[in-house]
């Protein structure tokens, strides 16, 4: 979709749902964009593209069990939106911080709830690296 376009479809006050499917394929995450509908997204965490299944936790009705699930998704993009997520549990966190990839290990890293000594111990092991 050209830039112009993007525009255009955000300047309604809400967007069509028809739309918000072709949105999320643009490579640009439309998400931030203040008009971006909220309401019933919950219908695409079963989705079976992860582009739209990682919707599903902006949901204002979403649950902290679905950004729990989606921590163990089979697509990185899906277990990157549960890392960037205040809801995830410290313990995902921290297992999160094992994942095969590295931008879902820094998202997790910079988590809020990390604890401290978690923290500690990801400091020690890049002052050994050095």
């Amino acid at each position: 979709m050209r830039d112009p376009e993007r525009r255009r479809s955000g300047e309604g006050q809400l967007l069509d749902p028809d739309l918000v499917a072709l949105l999320i394929q643009d490579p640009d995450d439309p998400r931030g964009h203040p008009n971006f509908p909220r309401h019933g997204l919950l219908r695409y965490a079963e989705d079976p593209n992860p582009r739209m299944r990682q919707l599903a936790p902006d949901d204002p009705e979403s649950t902290l069990e679905l950004v729990e699930r989606f921590s163990r998704d089979s697509a990185p993009e899906v277990r990157l939106r549960a890392a960037t997520d205040p809801r995830l549990t410290t313990s995902s966190a921290v297992r999160m911080l094992d994942d095969p990839h590295e931008h879902i290990r820094h998202a997790a890293a910079r988590h809020p709830t990390l604890p401290v000594a978690v923290m500690r111990q990801m400091m020690q092991l890049l002052v050994l690296q050095l």
